[in-house]
Parts: structure tokens; sequence; C-alpha cells
């Protein structure tokens, strides 16, 4: 059984090295060994259980002068994402926060490809300031088909000088351990090795028993035991027992398997019958403490006699040496020696039954929910067979892991569930459904919701879980565009749960405001959140940034930018006060969206590439949109090479996750980017096998909408029946963004309509569209959906009377349009005027020495300023430009009277 990541005294356990005690033998040819084996990148310590591997690796380790951790292994450490969550905290006990980006990964809501974790997490061990060893004990206990080994591959194949890996073992693991001994990068310490010599016997003998045998004894000892530590241990027990130890040595026989379970037995027969029935109940646990012992004891204790004092119990195991491990400096948790565990659970199989020993699980599982670690408690149950009891814990305590985004967790928790138990308990499936929610599958969500509706019928049902069913009603009418209906199912969820806070409080917040927006309130939408934040007082935790996530959606769903993205940096604040980086990576989303609207380009590549190296941990649509904007702004500002790159990473990203819309989504953006290039040949065959109906999940505020982008690519077309389902389409789209008040979407959707018109012939028309496009963009500064229609846009904006238009914000499109070089001559009613403070002094400085032709060296030299910063100026005036060398600029700024001497 494993510890709840977020439990720092149990996690303790895992990450605490095993003591030396005064009995342990220095075994210094095999520390030297070891010593020596730190010049590669991994010693592997493989043998059967019971030949000290753990105890000569502690020891080993405690002699070194330079830092080492350790981490205990057992099974549910498959999981890769929870592995991984361990080895970053044995690593971080030594280099604190050494691994924050590989951390977000681990808790991402999407498929992370293995070489992309695995590359981040070597960058980041790459730059630690000293040496590390990692011990991994136990390293058998992971399953053969776990991802685990593929990580720990990546990691061997890689020149990491800071690292060092040390596996402790039964078996070798189902990596390729021949080719690295044939490249010489490990070291191995084998059963052979680390069998105890002659010469170690008599020293543990002496150590722990006072005891100095002759050699005949040894002789005798190494044939029956052949160096096995733990037949020795037991030995060494016995042999405080007995009256003439060396005619004891000498008369044993039989072999290894026979000296052990004969030893066990005269060791378990001498104990105290009360300490032995205590030691056989401990057995069930994979780590004790003296309150579990009292607790899982309870029932099974005599009631006329007082009951055992459990820490009496481990102060005597200690004293006794029986097998026991202390997993913390503060001496409270324990566990026995796994073999010796095996041993003694098996006595209890044969002296109790199998209805004893579940009682003693249940009991076991109680205690540990009661300590608030769950996973225990649930794998206890479990393993009592009550799969009911178990259900039961996990519906008590899912909230307050969803209240921390910690879904994985329940995740985990409800893969271990029988999938029988899960649908006959509607808390069990309502926490399936936030998981799915978290993951936007909301196309999964209706199936459960089905399956919840008849186990909440009738009055005794309980009113929260009501709520919470009402809420995902609401919410999925919201994504089909059912506006009042659902505002009405978000009202009654916030009165079956009124004191909500956390997530479910949060989105409630946030559902009341989006719906008050769909429904074309949106000042009240407003001053809702508002008011609910200001409750709080504290910009901080989930339900604040659910809370601003929702002010920033009504902001941007309007078309008010500069506000949207206010409440973009208010969520980065939250984020960073409450160290959420899911939330985070939102915020920096948000904050993209609305610079690139606005074309700040420069702005939106920065922000959108830090998003994207977040794409695992942040929402998998919006995900997809940050590539796609990443795509589209570099495509905007001519980095076609980095724009073609970032579309292939958009395509590999939708694949891994395996979702037809995802797909749709980067099929579209590839079309998209194509047409910014001039090809309308492959998009052309993209939209024309692309027919889906729009729908308003997938309109909302993102960048890529494929139904938007086959309408340009349509218009690009230019054919008549093209023109014509352009404007089919673009007029179904818009009634479904009107009726939603999704003016973002509406503003795209009118700016191409003007287009599709005027290649129609219908002048009056596509004028009186781009007026209508105008008053919308106008306000909230939408200056990129214009200049992303081209030139044609140029040529009709030339066509609007001066003073039958806001001339101000058209002159503010034509200079973004030259800036990105996608202008046009407006012809002489708006004549286009040169770009006013298009670039700074030091710039304009810049490329005057350009035009001389002088070099980067030469340019710096005059400057008084270093070739580097040269440089970072030079691609700000290319990006000003739209170019993307020397010459281009050179001829773009002379064209636009930019330099002295033209």
């Amino acid at each position: 059984m494993k510890t709840d990541t977020t439990n720092p005294p149990l996690l303790r356990t895992k990450l605490h090295r095993p003591p030396v005690t005064a009995e342990t033998v220095r075994r210094k040819r095999l520390h030297e060994l070891m010593d020596r084996a730190l010049e590669l990148p991994l010693t592997l310590v493989s043998a059967p259980a019971g030949y000290g591997k753990s105890t000569l690796v502690s020891h080993w380790a405690e002699s070194l002068d330079q830092a080492s951790a350790w981490l205990s292994l057992d099974p549910d450490d498959s999981d890769l994402k929870l592995f991984l969550r361990y080895f970053l905290a044995a690593v971080e006990t030594v280099l604190p926060d050494a691994c924050p980006e590989t951390r977000a990964l681990s808790t991402s809501p999407n498929p992370v490809p293995l070489p992309v974790l695995g590359g981040c997490l070597v960058n980041e061990l790459d730059t630690a300031d000293s040496p590390l060893v990692l011990v991994l004990d136990d390293y058998h206990r992971i399953d053969p088909m776990s991802d685990v080994h593929e990580l720990l591959q990546f990691l061997l194949e890689q020149t990491l000088p800071m690292l060092r890996l040390v596996l402790v073992t039964r078996s070798d693991p189902p990596f390729l351990i021949a080719s690295l001994r044939g490249r010489g990068r490990l070291t191995e310490i084998r059963l052979r090795d680390l069998q105890f010599t002659a010469s170690e016997t008599s020293e543990y003998l002496e150590r722990s028993s006072e005891l100095k045998v002759s050699e005949e004894a040894l002789e005798s000892l190494e044939q029956q035991t052949e160096g096995w530590i733990v037949a020795l241990r037991l030995i060494s027990l016995h042999l405080q027992q007995v009256d003439d130890p060396e005619a004891f040595l000498k008369s044993l026989h039989g072999g290894i398997q026979h000296t052990r379970e004969y030893l066990l037995l005269e060791v378990l027969a001498r104990l105290p019958s009360r300490t032995l029935d205590c030691m056989l109940r401990t057995a069930i646990l994979d780590r004790f403490c003296p309150e579990l012992c009292e607790a899982v004891w309870a029932t099974a204790v005599d009631s006329e006699k007082p009951d055992p004092d459990g820490r009496h119990f481990v102060e005597t195991l200690s004293a006794s040496n029986l097998f026991i491990i202390p997993l913390d400096a503060q001496g409270n948790w324990f566990r026995f020696h796994h073999l010796f565990q095996e041993m003694l659970h098996d006595q209890l199989e044969t002296r109790a039954s199998p209805r004893e020993i579940a009682t003693l699980h249940l009991r076991a599982s109680e205690w540990f929910e009661g300590e608030g670690l769950i996973t225990e408690s649930i794998e206890h149950a479990l393993a009592a067979g009550d799969p009911e009891h178990a259900a039961g814990v996990v519906e008590r305590h899912r909230t307050a892991e969803l209240d921390e985004d910690r879904w994985y967790v329940v995740r985990k928790w409800l893969d271990l569930l029988p999938e029988a138990c899960t649908q006959q308990h509607a808390g069990l499936l309502l926490a399936e459904a936030w998981i799915l929610y978290e993951q936007f599958q909301l196309q999964t969500i209706p199936v459960i919701l089905d399956r919840v509706g008849p186990l909440l019928e009738g009055k005794s049902a309980d009113q929260a879980l009501v709520g919470e069913l009402q809420f995902f009603r609401g919410a999925l009418h919201y994504w089909e565009g059912r506006g009042e209906e659902s505002r009405r199912g978000i009202q009654e969820a916030r009165v079956r749960l009124p004191e909500a806070r956390g997530l479910a409080g949060g989105l409630l917040g946030l559902y009341v405001g989006i719906t008050d927006c769909m429904n074309g309130h949106k000042d009240q939408a407003v001053r809702t959140l508002n008011a609910l934040v200001q409750e709080t007082g504290s910009l901080e935790g989930i339900y604040d940034s659910r809370l601003i996530a929702g002010l920033y959606f009504v902001r941007h769903l309007s078309g008010d930018l500069g506000q949207a993205e206010g409440e973009a940096r208010r969520l980065q604040v939250v984020a960073e006060k409450s160290d959420i980086a899911y939330t985070k990576a939102w915020s920096w989303y948000m904050q993209a969206c609305a610079r690139m609207h606005r074309h700040d380009l420069a702005g939106a590549l920065d922000l959108f590439a830090a998003v994207v190296r977040q794409r695992y941990i942040l929402h998998t649509r919006a995900a997809l949109d940050a590539l796609a904007g990443l795509a589209i702004s570099q495509q905007l500002t001519r980095q076609m090479d980095e724009a073609a790159e970032t579309v292939s990473m958009l395509r590999e990203f939708a694949l891994r996750l395996d979702d037809p819309q995802c797909l749709s989504v980067a099929d579209s953006c590839r079309a998209r980017v194509s047409l910014l290039r001039g090809d309308v040949t492959e998009p052309m065959q993209w939209a024309r096998s692309f027919g889906e109906p729009p729908v308003v999940s997938e309109l909302f505020m993102w960048l890529e909408v494929p139904w938007i982008t086959r309408a340009r690519v349509l218009i690009a077309g230019g054919t008549g029946e093209a023109l014509t389902d352009a404007l089919d389409l673009l007029a179904a789209i818009r009634r479904q963004s009107e009726a939603c008040r999704f003016t973002c979407q509406t503003i795209e959707v009118v700016v191409l309509q003007s287009l599709a018109l005027e290649r129609r012939g219908r002048a009056d028309e596509a004028l009186e569209c781009l007026r209508e496009a105008l008053a919308l963009a106008g306000p909230g500064g939408w200056i990129r959906p214009f200049v992303e229609a081209g030139p044609p846009m140029g040529k009709l904006l030339g066509r609007l009377p001066a003073q039958d238009s806001d001339a101000a914000f058209v002159q503010q499109i034509l200079s973004a349009a030259t800036e990105a070089g996608r202008s046009v001559d407006p012809g002489p009613q708006q004549a286009q005027q040169p770009p006013v403070d298009l670039l700074t002094d030091r710039e304009q400085e810049i490329l005057e020495l350009l035009a001389q032709r002088l070099q980067y060296k030469e340019i710096a030299a005059q400057l008084f300023i270093s070739p580097q910063t040269v440089n970072s100026h030079l691609k700000n005036v290319y990006q000003k430009l739209g170019v993307s060398s020397r010459r281009q600029a050179v001829a773009r700024a002379s064209k636009l009277g930019l330099l002295s001497s033209t």
C-alpha cells in the first residue's frame, strides 16, 4: 500500500533511509565497489529477499561525502504520475524546488508523451548545482508493464553528471540492462557479492549476540545459510535462548529453507503469547505506528485483559531486533522486514479465520480514514472484501481533493474500486463527471447523469448530490446554447448548495456569470461575480480562481478586450499566490488571446509560447487553442518555419488525445495557416471534407473554430458556389453567436461576411456589413480579424467614406496591416499614412546603420552596446517591418520613408 502524496508525515516514510544499527557490519569490499560506481549512471543491487541489500546501500549512503536521497517503492507506485511525484519529492529533499515544470506535468489532465516528460526532467536535473545519489529501494515492486521503466531507461540514456541512480531490487528491471552493461554504464552487485563471508559472519555474530564462535561452527553455519543474512539474523535471535550456542550451530542441517522455517518457529514460539498475537495481527499492515496498532488489535484482544500498549509493543520489537525497520526520523512509523512480514502473514492465515482477518483490515481502514490517509483506507477496505465500505470512503473525501484541484487523486481512488460498485453510488458517478468536466469531455457526461438521476429520486436523496446533478445539467445546457435552461439549472444548484466553496462553488459562480451574459445581462453578470470575489477578500484558492475566470469570459465574450486582459492578470495573481500551475497557464492563455486580437502579436507570441510549454497541464481545449494561436501569430509575423513547426506540434498533440474534435481543430489550424501563406488548394480540399454543423461548445471564445476557418477558405476559393456556401455557413454561425451573445465570434463572422459579399458583387451590402463589424470591434480594439483578412479588406476599407466610419480605428487597422505586411493601398478617400512611431529611437539608429551596410559588431561598437543587444533590436525591427533579412528590412524601410537617406 502507498502513502497519499498530499500527506507530508506519511510521505516522509517513503523518503526515509533505513537506519544503520550497532549490529550492522561495514562491508568494506562492497562499499569500495559502490564508491567506484559513482562514475557510472546506474548501480544495480539485485538479489533475492533477505540478503541485506537495503542495509548495505543505506550504510554506504550514510558514509558518502555527497548528498543522497532515498525512495522506498510499493506496487501502487507503478502509476507513472504517482511515481514521478514521489521521485521528485525525493530529489527535493536534497535539491529544493529543483524540478517545478516536471512537477506540474505530473498533475497534467492530458496524456504527456514520455519523451516530453523525460526531456523536461532531464533538463531540470541537468541544471542542478550539486550532485545527487538517488536510491530507489524495492524496485521489483513496480509492475513489469509500467511506464516507469521506460522513464528510467530514458534518463539512463542521457548524460546526467549530477545524478546517479541506485536500484535495490529482488529481480532485474525490464529495461535494457545488457545494453547498459555493454556500454560500461552499469555497476552490478548481486547475490554472490552480497553473501556474507566467514569473516563478516563472525563479525555479525559478535555484534548481534556478543558471541565468538569456532571456525568449525562458522563452517557449518556457512554451509547451512550460504551467507544469507536473514538466516543469520534468525540464528542470532535464537542463540540468545540456547544454553550451548556452539553445539547448536554445529547441529544445523537441511539447508536454507529448512533453517528459515525452523528458526522462525523457534523464535516465535519463545515470544509471550500476547506479543506474538499482536505481531501476527500487525502483519496485515505495510507500515504501522503505535496508535494504528492499538486500533487494529481492539476487537482481537481478550476483554478481561488490559489493552496492549502500542508504544510498548514497538519498543519491545525494537529492543528484541525482531525485523522491525523505522520509517521516519521521529520514531513513529515502522514496518517489518518484507520477508519477515510475509512469514508472519502466512502464520496469521493458519491461525485466524478469513472473517477475523477482514475485521483487522476494516479496523485499519477506519483508522487511516480518521487520519486523512485515504488511499490506505480504501485499500484496506478492499482487502477486507468490503467494496461498499471503500466506496463510502471515496464519497466522503472526494470533494476535498477536487477542491484542491487534485482530480487525479480522485481518479486513482475510483480506479481502485470495482466498476459495479461505482455504478451504484451517485457520489462516485458525480466524481467521474467532475473529472470529465475538468478534461472538457462534455460529450461523455450525459451518460453518467442518466445513471445518477434514478439514484437520487425520492425525498430521502442527498440534496447536495442533487445540487451537483443540477449543476452539470445547467452547465451542459450552456454548452448547447440553451441560456434560460442553463440559468435555471445553475440557480437550482445554488439553492441546494448554498454554502459551496471550492471547485463547485467557484464554478457555480462562474456559470451564473456566463449564463447571465448568454441571456443578455452582461452588467448583472459582472456585478454578481465581483460581489462574490469581494466577499472572500483574499484573491487566492480555487474558488476565487473560477470566479475571476468567469469575469474574464464575460468580458471577452462581450468583446471587452482591455477589461478581459485585466481580469486575466488578476487571475495570474491568484495562481501565483496559491501556486496553482493549471490556473497560471489559463491566465497566460487568456492574456495571449486578448493581445492577439488587439494585434499585439509580440506580446501574444511570448505568452502563447509559455502556455504551449505547459500544454499538458492546461485544459485540453485551451491547450489546443494556445497552439493554434501561437501558429497563427507566428505566421502573421512572417515566422513561417516556426509556424509550420507549431502546426506539426498541434497535430501531434491532437493525435495523442485520440479525440476527433481535437484533430478537427488541428486540421483547421493547418488550413488557416496555409491560407495565410497564399495556398488555397490544400485548404479547399480540407474544406470540402469538413461538413459538420457548427456547435456552441466549439464556438465560445476559441481562437480556432473549424467552421469559421472553413468559411475563410471558401471565400478565398472565390467561385460562386463556394461563396454561396460561405455565406450560408457564416449566417448559421452568426445566428448561433448572436443568440449566445458571443460578440467575439460575431466580429469574426461579420468581417468575413463583408468580404464574401464584396466578392459576390454585392458591394452595398458588403459596406453595410463592414460598418457593423467596425461598430462591434472598435470599442474593444479588435484589430486582428481585419488584418488577417488581408489586402481585400484594405480595399474594402478604402471604399468607406471617411465621415461614415470611425476614421481613427480604421487607421489603426491599416497601420497594423502595414506592420504585418498585409496592407494594400486603400484608395483616395482614406489614404494610407506612413506608420508613426513605428520604431523606437534605438531601432531607428540601428536601421540607419544597417542601411550603411555595417556589420553587427560594427554597429555595436558605434553605439557602445553589445552585439547581442543589436541582434535583439533587429529582431524587433524585422517583426515590425514584416521581413526576415537585413536586405528586406532596408528595402521596406526605404519604401515607407523611414530612412533619412531616402
